[in-house]
């Protein structure tokens, strides 16, 4: 029973070192969603802008004569 009991307390232990480096693994997960986030955002503007440029220019198009 005593065996069981320090197992137990060596793996609560050791598992608590393990914290900080969890801790910052998901704040480095978080920080690569925003940023992949950001990155969708920016693409729905540019593609946003190159639908707009496009309907421009068909509206200002004009038929040259050859």
């Amino acid at each position: 029973m005593i065996f069981c009991l320090q197992a137990i307390q060596d793996h609560v232990f050791e598992s608590r070192k393990l914290v900080p480096y969890l801790e910052q693994q998901l704040k480095t997960g978080d920080t690569l969603e925003g940023q992949y986030q950001e990155g969708l955002e920016r693409q729905a503007l540019a593609d946003g802008v190159a639908l707009q440029l496009l309907q421009d220019l068909s509206e200002t198009a004009v038929t040259v004569p050859m």
